[in-house]
């Protein structure tokens, strides 16, 4: 990248506008940058940071400190760059946001910021902020913190690197290569570490805790942890059996208890026989002429069966009837669907053809709009007139800038004639007021009859009289010289004038050629409907690739709907013999009704039958159970019937508190098992995730103590270091080519080892002295040594980060200050290296050093006016 010209106006210390044509430096070698302290050296270029990237520190706020505070109000802020980058041009117009003086009535406005990149092909321009910056990152490969970083050799801060402790080189070095997330990296495995610690410790609570719940364990004694799962496991085996042995004598009383049981109700059946059996007589005389009616209904129902056995072939019969009637109004109801489809895909075809014809229409439509005229003819012949136009827009801004300049020495012209005049008016008064001053005097000695000395006259009837005002040869010549001074001003005035009507005269010419340009909104305007009309042609022919598409599925779609159509007409075919073959059938709803009629008569003979049927079923049964309980006879008198249940009663609550001791036992050792369960439970679960944190921990450990440099027995590099110290291996690497060249082969800048294992190291920086083949700190070096060596790294990370951009060569570059310490040795080197460092690029130095304003013939020397701003002039 390389700049062409540089305007800027109201820009930083500038409050008028200022113009740097590098090209009058030409493609490479060295011009200065001198003035004073605050007059805006840096500034030209903060300019250029400025119009290539939209800011100058990345700080959105840093409005107010561009806009110059000695520029007029009605003044306007704007940088304007032409630059170069591999052979095409581009031309960036920023101007940021600020307020105004109101164009009508009284305050103050909003100017908006504006952002402009032309481009040298005629493309248009892009006027979005966003799309300028993209573009332009593009264009050149880099970001704003790279082109700084390449651009603007900052001579004091790499010395202030060159002489700094490991920390402080750290901080500077993490700024330059942002390897602050190499930090916050360290810092969360840390804490990730220490968090895996805590938690081991919670977990290791957890454990105590959960191991006091164990009955099995002793609290105070400490175990091993298989020595613990041993002892749980052993008395949770114990426990579980003597529950089994308690269950087994618990089952075997549950059984006696049943026997018993069953025993109990034995005897107190019979003790209840007794006194049924004289019931039962009564109740069997009631019964028994029921059970005779039930025996006769049972007769007649059976002599029925035959009858019934008729309605169900019937009712078979009448089924067939229906399944026919179904299938018939099936096919039917088949037929009419089919007879639907045939006329929709016959309506479907139609539409078919339909669209293919107004396909074929459109895709004529489309031909024939494709066919006429030649619109990137057309718009190279109006990107023509868009470049006419942008030269004239060029121009007119050129003439109105000039028209106001001439305004100024118009001005000033007419300010020096009238001063000229008024310095001409003055020297006549006097030359006249000292001519009347020596008449006076001598006709203040004539006498009469003597002659004149001016006229030789005799008589003197009217001589001057003697005047009171002083005036001598001396006050002539001053006022002449104020004449002279004020006619030499005027001059210069009118030479400016002369010059500045030849520019707007060649400016006008130029303008003359482009009179008949036609106005840029219109072009523009026209290449927008060009350009419109070439997209609807894209348009179309996309179109016409979608009509095609769509022709071809219709085609394709038709041969479907036709095999459709043709299958339809077979099942159609198919459909109408069924129903023929099928022939007359009887009406559904008879054959519902006289099936609905057989169905009632078959269902209520079946609930008769199974009512009488339940009947007799419950009668014989009744009859059977009293005719059994009168023919039981009495076994046992009711004195043994009695002593029998008290003993039995006594021994079946001996045999129930025996059970309920047993329930109480087992239970208390199901819970004594579950609490024991649980805990060994929890206790595998806890010594597996213990073991898991523990290496998890170690992993952690290991990974933070390497990262923070606190591994035992080695050096103490932490991990930002280590990645700090592999950039700046590769800056030294590239830094030390350019200091064995200025040290004339004596030094070079290594990376000095850790001294101990004790403290943080990494960046500890030493020198090489290849004279003597001696190594030692760089704090050694004499103050031009360490100029030397801090213009070697910086131009060695110059270099580097020019690498990692992509390799875009930057073709200009600033070094700022640090050239005060160097000897008149020393100075000459620096100046030759600078020199060869100019071979292939532009190196504007930045100094207030006499020998550089010496040695260095092309200068932009910056010169501060104290209210008025500062001003740039081009020496070359």
């Amino acid at each position: 990248m390389r700049p062409l010209q540089l305007k800027m106006s109201a820009f930083g210390p500038y409050a008028n506008e200022e113009s740097i044509d590098f090209e009058r430096f030409g493609k490479n070698g060295l011009y200065l940058v001198s003035g004073t302290t605050g007059a805006g050296k840096t500034t030209i270029f903060d300019a250029i940071v400025y119009a290539l990237f939209g800011s100058v520190s990345g700080d959105q706020k840093e409005t107010n400190m561009i806009r110059s505070q000695y520029a007029k109000p009605t003044t306007k802020t704007f940088v304007v760059l032409r630059f170069c980058v591999k052979d095409r041009i581009y031309t960036v117009y920023r101007s940021p946001e600020y307020e105004r003086p109101k164009a009508r009535g009284e305050g103050f406005t909003k100017q908006k910021a504006q952002t402009e990149l032309y481009f040298e092909d005629h493309t248009l321009p892009l006027v979005k902020a966003g799309e300028v910056n993209a573009k332009i990152e593009s264009i050149l490969g880099m970001d704003r913190a790279q082109f700084k970083q390449i651009g603007m050799i900052a001579q004091n801060d790499f010395l202030k690197l060159l002489l700094a402790k490991t920390e402080e080189r750290s901080k500077i070095l993490q700024e330059l290569f942002h390897t602050e997330a190499y930090a916050r990296f360290q810092e969360k495995i840390n804490l990730k570490a220490n968090q895996i610690k805590s938690d081991y410790g919670k977990i290791e609570q957890i454990f105590d805790q959960t191991r006091q719940l164990s009955n099995i364990l002793s609290k105070d004694q400490e175990y091993e942890e298989s020595e613990l799962l041993h002892r749980l496991e052993k008395g949770i085996g114990e426990a579980h059996q003597r529950k089994m042995q308690h269950q087994q004598a618990q089952d075997t009383i549950q059984q006696r208890i049943q026997i018993k049981s069953q025993e109990n109700g034995v005897l107190l059946q019979m003790k209840k026989q007794r006194a049924l059996k004289e019931a039962a007589k009564q109740e069997l005389e009631r019964l028994m002429p029921f059970y005779k009616q039930a025996c006769l209904d049972r007769e007649r129902l059976a002599k029925s069966k035959a009858m019934v056995e008729g309605w169900i072939e019937q009712k078979k019969e009448l089924q067939d009837e229906m399944m026919k009637a179904d299938a018939k109004e099936k096919y039917l109801k088949d037929w009419e669907t089919i007879k639907k489809k045939l006329e929709s895909g016959s309506r479907l075809l139609k539409e078919q053809e339909q669209r293919k014809h107004e396909i074929e229409e459109e895709m004529a439509l489309l031909d024939k709009l494709l066919e006429d005229g030649d619109e990137k003819a057309q718009e190279q012949i109006w990107l023509s007139y868009l470049q006419q136009a942008q030269k004239k827009e060029a121009l007119l801004k050129e003439e109105e800038i000039e028209s106001k300049k001439q305004e100024q020495i118009r001005f000033a012209y007419q300010k020096a004639k009238v001063a000229l005049k008024n310095e001409m008016d003055q020297l006549s008064s006097l030359e006249l007021a000292f001519f009347d001053q020596q008449a006076g005097f001598l006709a203040s000695h004539l006498e009469e009859g003597k002659p004149c000395p001016v006229c030789g006259s005799l008589s003197h009837p009217l001589p001057a009289r003697l005047v009171d005002v002083s005036i001598d040869q001396a006050n002539i010549d001053r006022q002449k010289e104020n004449v002279e001074q004020k006619r030499s001003v005027l001059s210069t005035q009118s030479e400016a004038l002369a010059h500045s009507n030849a520019s707007l005269s060649y400016i006008q010419e130029e303008l003359e050629e482009y009179a008949a340009c036609k106005p840029k909104a219109q072009i523009v305007q026209k290449l927008i409907e060009i350009r419109r009309e070439i997209a609807k042609k894209e348009q179309a022919k996309i179109r016409k690739v979608q009509l095609q598409k769509q022709k071809t599925n219709l085609e394709s779609k038709f041969a479907q709907i036709q095999a459709e159509v043709a299958e339809w007409d077979r099942q159609n075919a198919s459909v109408q013999a069924s129903i023929r073959q099928l022939g007359e059938c009887k009406a559904k709803d008879e054959i519902d009704h006289r099936l609905k009629a057989l169905n009632k008569m078959i269902e209520d003979d079946r609930k008769e039958r199974e009512e009488q049927d339940k009947k007799y079923q419950t009668i014989s049964q009744k009859k059977a159970e009293l005719e059994g309980t009168i023919g039981k006879e009495q076994e046992e008198s009711e004195i043994e019937l009695e002593k029998a249940l008290q003993k039995n009663e006594e021994e079946l609550q001996s045999f129930q508190e025996a059970k309920n001791k047993y329930d109480q036992e087992i239970l208390q050792l199901e819970r004594f098992e579950q609490n024991e369960r649980y805990v060994l439970e929890q206790i595998r679960k806890q010594i597996q995730q213990k073991q898991a944190i523990e290496k998890e921990y170690q992993l952690f450990k290991s990974l933070a103590d390497t990262f923070s440099g606190k591994l035992k027995d080695k050096n103490k590099i932490q991990l930002e270091t280590y990645v700090q110290s592999a950039y700046f291996q590769e800056i030294l690497h590239k830094a030390n080519i350019r200091l064995m060249a200025i040290s004339d082969g004596q030094y070079e800048l290594i990376l000095l080892p850790a001294i101990n294992k004790r403290s943080q190291s990494g960046l500890d920086l030493g020198i090489i002295d290849h004279y003597n083949d001696t190594k030692r700190s760089v704090n050694t070096l004499s103050g031009g040594e360490s100029f030397e060596a801090s213009l070697s790294l910086a131009l060695g990370l110059s270099d580097m980060v020019q690498e990692q951009s992509g390799g875009i060569s930057i073709e200009t570059m600033f070094i700022d200050e640090g050239f005060g310490t160097l000897d008149e040795e020393k100075l000459n080197q620096a100046i030759d290296l600078l020199i060869d460092l100019s071979d292939h690029r532009l190196v504007g130095v930045i100094s207030h050093t006499n020998a550089f304003k010496e040695r260095i013939d092309q200068q932009i020397r910056v010169q501060k006016n104290g209210e008025q701003g500062s001003s740039i002039q081009i020496v070359d």
